[in-house]
């Protein structure tokens, strides 16, 4: 962008007001009479910070921010000088190159930039403080130009800076537009007061100072106010801090009138009266201010004493506002909500005089608020603890408009319906009653009492309510440190268990690696028993005693049955590992099952010299189950007590009808009077290949699946199967199947 030239004169008004204030120092200086300035009064004291604050901008931004004379100047410059006096801040300010001063901001090599337009993708960045100004677009056309407004560019030739804005936004929006792009504002100007082109959209407060600087008295805009953004100054991300004092300074010079003037003094009008012409028309000011000497130093007078009041009005407030400012940054450095809200209610009523100040908690799902923090003189009632149903009018105000409100006499507003004990046991006459909003929710009320009417002026309302939002900031980030603690160790405990998750399921992924190897040793070893005999046996007819071969055969005929079984328990232990075995329930009369397997094999039994009894219980009632695959877990208890019986021995079923827990149950409990299982061979009794010592005792044989098949089927049942044994003292299964009443 071209170097500005300087600034041109104010207007016609603000010669005048110079023009009365020489004459009338130079009539004051004649009657010898010299009127001071009032002594300024010291603003409350403000902390410095630890280091000068290292400030840049744009040197090619006028009249925003760029170099006069080698010196930073502009609105934005002497905006930052002025909150910088206000608030105590040593600074220094240089400006640069746009892109190489707001790299300097992203990477924290410097603290502040005058001015940056506020977007989404630079907050992510820096930090915004609140806006100082809005920057424009508009069409600026030549004065004879009939063009009102953007429908009417079709078809004509638009002046843009090359890349720019609004170079981008024609593209997009208005493709039938002839763009002429150029590379400054200056050369857009200058080509469309030569006559050539249509328009030139561009900046408009950038726009309007070029175009006096230029004197390009042909050039005016039409007053589109195109794509408003915010303005801002803009610090390193994260610095709360400073970010909460440039606010505060742009609030205090707000205040007191100083932003209007800089305001004025750069954008206020580009367009005056030639100055000479002016004093020509205004000669006769002297010999008027000279023969109303007496009136002047009259006036004079009073003059002093108003501007004296009114200094002394403004630095009152700065105090306030100064103090507030120190209280907020308390307040943000803090997690404690209470704390927050106590430092702020004794800081407003020190700042407002008030003589007590409560705050109170809207805690959700709650029909009530609850006051948590007060401040009140010595020997003033405390209102702590006190609970304020949500349905009082007042407080239902707040909650649902978000907007404060004033009680100018407690005893006649019927907005106190409800609190007439609490108003008068503080004395309560007048009150002010502000919500402090976080996320479009009321968590907090503000109740400024005053013990005699008083009516809250328009100034303390606005202190309150910016004390209130501030505190509201402070307490929003409360709430999402808390939010993100609390998300933090869910976090924590989620990445915990599913660690504990991935270490059980490699525990049990080894285990499974580990049984799957048992189970093939288990089966080749099992396999390779009866398929060894079997060899054996062929070999011996065909080379043996002629006279054995009928004990060949049926020893051959043996190991063939045992390596069936053996076959048939594997493939149906596998099919019940995959799911494939699905039980036919049907209505199952176990008086007749079990008694027909008793008498299928009492002969069997006979021949072994054993007892086997069972008594049919007449209260056992019909169940649902497969009597398929339920007989053949009753077989298998019976062949078990029977191998491991001696003879002499006995076995007995019985059967039950049992309620546990409000589960009724029909139970088959199979007891022998064996060997006996060891403690050390129980547990291992169910699972897979394992068999206990007694089979090597008497030599029986089997292949340790039995048990594990049988309770696989009774779990299909959805029952379980229950074993008691000691060594010498036999055995006792329990087979147990959920029943219903009828």
């Amino acid at each position: 962008m071209a170097n500005p030239t300087a600034l041109p004169s104010r207007g016609a008004h603000a010669t005048i007001r110079r023009l009365w204030l020489v004459m009338v120092l130079v009539l004051t200086s004649l009657s010898t009479l010299v009127f001071m300035p009032p002594a300024a009064m010291p603003l409350a004291a403000q902390t410095p910070p630890p280091h000068t604050l290292v400030i840049r901008g744009d040197h090619a931004y006028p009249p925003y921010e760029f170099e006069q004379d080698g010196q930073p100047t502009g609105f934005n410059v002497e905006l930052m000088q002025a909150v910088a006096k206000v608030m105590g801040l040593q600074i220094e300010i240089s400006l640069g190159p746009w892109a190489e001063v707001r790299e300097q901001l992203e990477t924290g090599e410097i603290d502040v930039l005058v001015g940056m337009a506020y977007s989404e993708e630079r907050d992510k960045t820096v930090d915004f403080t609140t806006p100082h100004s809005t920057l424009f677009f508009d069409l600026f056309v030549r004065r004879d130009s009939n063009l009102r407004d953007m429908e009417a560019l079709a078809d004509k030739s638009i002046i843009v800076q090359n890349g720019g804005l609004m170079h981008d936004y024609l593209l997009k929006n208005y493709p039938e537009v002839i763009i002429i792009t150029v590379q400054d504002v200056t050369d857009a100007l200058r080509l469309l007061a030569s006559g050539q082109y249509d328009g030139a959209l561009l900046n408009k407060m950038q726009g309007l100072y070029f175009v006096h600087a230029l004197q390009l008295e042909n050039i005016r805009t039409i007053g589109l106010n195109l794509l408003p953004r915010q303005y801002s100054f803009a610090v390193t991300e994260g610095n709360a801090e400073l970010q909460h004092t440039l606010d505060v300074g742009l609030s205090i010079i707000k205040e007191t009138g100083e932003y209007r003037e800089i305001y004025n003094k750069w954008f206020g009008t580009y367009e005056e009266a030639d100055r000479q012409a002016l004093l020509r028309a205004y000669w006769w000011v002297p010999m008027a201010i000279l023969g109303l000497f007496g009136v002047s130093l009259a006036w004079s007078i009073t003059l002093r004493r108003q501007v004296q009041l009114r200094t002394h009005a403004l630095q009152l407030r700065h105090q306030e506002l100064a103090l507030l400012n120190r209280v907020i940054m308390t307040a943000a450095s803090t997690l404690d909500v209470p704390k927050v809200l106590e430092v702020l209610c004794r800081e407003l009523a020190l700042a407002l005089k008030l003589p007590q100040v409560a705050a109170s908690l809207v805690l959700p799902g709650q029909d009530f608020v609850e006051i948590v923090a007060e401040y009140c003189e010595p020997g003033r009632p405390s209102a702590l603890g006190d609970r304020i149903p949500i349905t009082v009018p007042s407080t239902a105000y707040l909650l649902e408009h978000k907007k404060p409100l004033v009680i100018e006499d407690s005893r006649r507003d019927p907005g106190m319906n409800g609190l007439q004990e609490l108003v008068s046991r503080r004395g309560i006459r007048s009150l002010l009653l502000v919500p402090i909003v976080v996320r479009h929710r009321v968590i907090s009320t503000l109740g400024l009492d005053s013990t005699t009417l008083r009516k809250f002026t328009p100034e303390e309302l606005a202190l309150v309510q910016s004390a209130a939002t501030a505190v509201g900031q402070a307490l929003e980030t409360a709430e999402l440190h808390g939010e993100l603690q609390h998300h933090t160790e869910e976090l924590e405990a989620t990445v915990t268990q599913r660690t504990e998750e991935l270490r059980d399921a490699l525990k049990a992924a080894q285990a499974a690696d580990r049984a799957k190897s048992e189970f093939v040793s288990n089966v080749s070893h099992e396999l390779r028993t009866p398929l060894t005999s079997i060899l054996l046996y062929l070999r011996l007819l065909e080379q043996g005693n002629p006279a054995q071969r009928l004990t060949y055969q049926q020893a051959l005929v043996r190991e063939a049955k045992r390596l069936q079984y053996l076959i048939e328990s594997l493939l149906q232990i596998s099919r019940l590992d995959l799911g494939k075995v699905e039980p036919r329930f049907e209505t199952v009369d176990l008086n007749r099952m079990i008694s027909t397997l008793v008498k299928d094999r009492e002969q069997l039994f006979d021949n072994r010299e054993l007892k086997l009894t069972y008594t049919i219980n007449s209260e056992l009632i019909p169940i649902p189950a497969d009597p398929r695959l339920l007989e053949q877990v009753i077989t298998n208890l019976l062949t078990n007590a029977m191998n491991y019986t001696p003879a002499g021995g006995s076995v007995d079923i019985k059967t039950r009808l049992i309620e546990d827990e409000g589960q009724l149950w029909v139970t088959i409990a199979v007891k022998d009077t064996g060997l006996g299982i060891k403690p050390e061979d129980q547990p291992k009794l169910f699972q897979r290949f394992q068999r206990g010592s007694a089979s090597e005792t008497l030599n029986v044989p089997g292949t340790g699946l039995g048990l594990p098949i049988s309770a696989e089927i009774i779990r299909l049942h959805r029952g379980h199967i229950t074993m008691e044994s000691a060594p010498g003292k036999g055995s006792l299964f329990t087979i147990w199947l959920p029943a219903s009443r009828p």
